[in-house]
């Protein structure tokens, strides 16, 4: 395939409309109980601020593939990215709830096309030999945007004006089209096949991404996570998915033979693990610094900066080693350290120190940085050069999915235990909480190292890696 020689300004390109997309999301957040005050709504009317968003960009996802293969991935990624400005756009001037859960729809359909196509085409634009450098440039930005996209946004919700939290959007987002549509060029693999729809598919699948991710975004709270309506819901949704994955159709939506190449499939069960992973310490840690440690919230903010700091600087150490040495070593060690410290997190007491645990996490992420992107990149670099993007979507829908059950499963664990833990054994609700998250991230340890066995028998050694020119 040739490479395109501009390789920087491509990566600059899509990295701009990625930052932009993932910083807004971040920025959201602490915003809710603003949105609610001005709308005079109460918490789970604003929360489809969030919710509207993640659901359409699950429905979205699948389409995605479908759309390049017909019209190309640049058109696609540029269309994508005009729906998010012109989301951004108005909902910074939206007068009512209901006008901003429609523009924040839009921008989450505009994410759902471009959020996959962002690796594939800097796939397309850098040497094989390059591309663990260059994706791990693009995981540090993925890591940038979230951690700095809370304090944002509560800096600017503190100066009373909600319409920057998307009018921030507008700079990056116009120079990230200007330079997409300048330096972006079609790739070989975007041969604009005619392949027709999988309408049937799409119905079962949409049916079961939403039915999932509505139940999945509810489950937020101790009560909803109880109710049998939204479990409900959820068992319908992976019902219609298994429906999807084992219906005979001569064009599938999505190409699920992808997973029989054993390094792509690997490799999404990795960066999903990690995903999981990433996402409980945001769920458990809040609870135990501030429940049972007593810290204020500024100071559980601060812990997780170590964490982001270090996953950062090692998803680009991890890249160079993997252009220079393979995946199968680095991979390895990231699941190793990361599996240590979760089982490490699974060993806290109530004297461990604040440092300490800051210390963990910091650790924790070099483990991230090293085993994520890396996995993702050798994954995807298993797979033919037509097949990326329909890889990238499989990827991202699969983590997306596996995550969100993950999280809520951990969580309906998390308070059953807890409440079982303060009955039977008469501990305080501190202490139950503390013996519940260890005893998560004890069972998470052991699953990162599972994972680690199964990467270390499937993945080829060093000498046997074959970079795909």
């Amino acid at each position: 395939m040739k490479q395109d020689t501009r390789k920087w300004p491509v990566i600059l390109a899509v990295l701009l409309g990625t930052f932009t997309v993932i910083l807004n999301t971040s920025l959201l957040n602490p915003a809710l109980p603003a949105f609610a005050e001005q709308f005079k709504v109460d918490e789970l009317s604003v929360s489809w601020i969030i919710n509207i968003y993640v659901l359409v960009m699950g429905l979205t996802l699948p389409l995605t593939g479908f759309f390049s293969r017909k019209f190309g991935s640049k058109k696609v990624y540029l269309v994508g990215l005009v729906l998010f400005l012109i989301g951004s756009a108005l909902a910074a001037v939206c007068g009512n709830l209901a006008a901003l859960i429609a523009c924040r729809a839009l921008q989450g359909f505009g994410a759902g096309l471009l959020m996959p196509l962002s690796i594939t085409l800097i796939f397309t634009a850098v040497p094989a030999q390059e591309r663990g450098m260059a994706t791990g440039i693009w995981g540090v930005v993925s890591m940038l945007a979230p951690t700095i996209g809370p304090t944002l946004g509560g800096l600017i919700i503190d100066h009373k004006d909600p319409s920057l939290l998307f009018l921030i959007n507008l700079p990056t987002c116009l120079l990230g089209l200007i330079t997409a549509v300048r330096f972006l060029k079609a790739s070989d693999s975007d041969n604009k096949q005619d392949s027709p729809f999988d309408a049937k598919g799409y119905l079962y699948l949409s049916a079961g991404i939403g039915l999932s991710l509505y139940a999945l975004g509810n489950m937020n709270t101790v009560e909803n996570v109880s109710s049998l309506f939204h479990w409900g819901l959820l068992l319908a949704g992976i019902c219609c998915i298994i429906i999807f994955i084992f219906g005979r159709r001569k064009h599938s939506l999505l190409n699920l033979s992808l997973l029989k190449i054993q390094q792509f499939r690997v490799g999404t069960i990795v960066t999903t693990l990690t995903a999981v992973g990433y996402y409980l310490s945001f769920l458990l840690i809040p609870i135990i610094i501030q429940n049972v440690y007593h810290y204020s919230a500024t100071y559980t903010g601060l812990l997780f900066i170590p964490d982001a700091v270090m996953t950062g600087i090692f998803m680009l150490a991890g890249g160079k080693i993997l252009d220079r040495k393979g995946a199968r070593n680095v991979v390895a060690w990231g699941l190793g350290i990361t599996g240590v410290t979760t089982l490490l997190l699974g060993c806290l007491t109530s004297t461990t120190s604040f440092w300490f645990i800051t210390l963990l996490m910091a650790v924790r992420g070099a483990g991230f940085g090293l085993s994520s992107i890396p996995a993702t990149t050798a994954g995807l670099g298993a797979l033919p050069e037509d097949s990326l993007v329909e890889g990238s979507v499989l990827n991202d829908l699969i983590e997306q999915i596996v995550s969100s059950v993950a999280i809520v499963i951990c969580l309906l664990a998390f308070v059953i235990w807890r409440d079982a833990s303060a009955v039977s054994q008469h501990h305080s609700i501190e202490a139950a909480s503390l013996n519940v998250s260890n005893g998560l991230f004890i069972a998470l340890g052991i699953v990162i190292f599972f994972v680690l066995f199964v990467w270390l028998r499937s993945s080829p050694k060093p000498s046997q890696d074959v970079v795909r020119q």
